[in-house]
């Protein structure tokens, strides 16, 4: 007989926790707005009209990265509050990061309380 082999894509993981981090979120009580892309973010942010406190993006992202996002919602959007999180980023980098944009850094892997605790850190919850 045949074994069946299940491998698990990086997309289908990062599915699972993306919306295991959403759900989380919300169950905390955040509104949480999602994108699949920068450009995704940005015509998310377009289409709000309330403002967004605080933009969670990864580093390494399809198309643009999570540092250019943050580089154009900084300029369009000002009193937005950044994440950005990675595992490459050398302490010099971070804190040009961190100095530049007032962004904060999470380093990965992470988990979903780490996160959380941030979140609620810099939105003063």
């Amino acid at each position: 007989s045949r074994r069946r082999h299940t491998r698990c894509s990086r997309d289908w993981i990062r599915r699972v926790l993306f919306r295991s981090a959403r759900n989380f979120l919300i169950a905390a009580g955040y509104e949480v707005l999602t994108a699949t892309s920068a450009e995704d973010a940005i015509n998310v942010l377009e289409g709000e009209t309330e403002p967004v406190d605080l933009l969670f993006t990864d580093f390494n992202m399809k198309g643009k990265s999570g540092l250019q996002l943050i580089d154009e919602v900084s300029v369009r959007w000002p009193d937005v509050k950044f994440i950005l999180a990675s595992g490459y980023l050398e302490q010099n980098e971070r804190r040009q990061i961190e100095m530049s944009y007032n962004a904060h850094v999470l380093d990965k892997p992470y988990n979903v309380r780490e996160a959380t605790n941030l979140i609620a850190d810099i939105l003063g919850r």
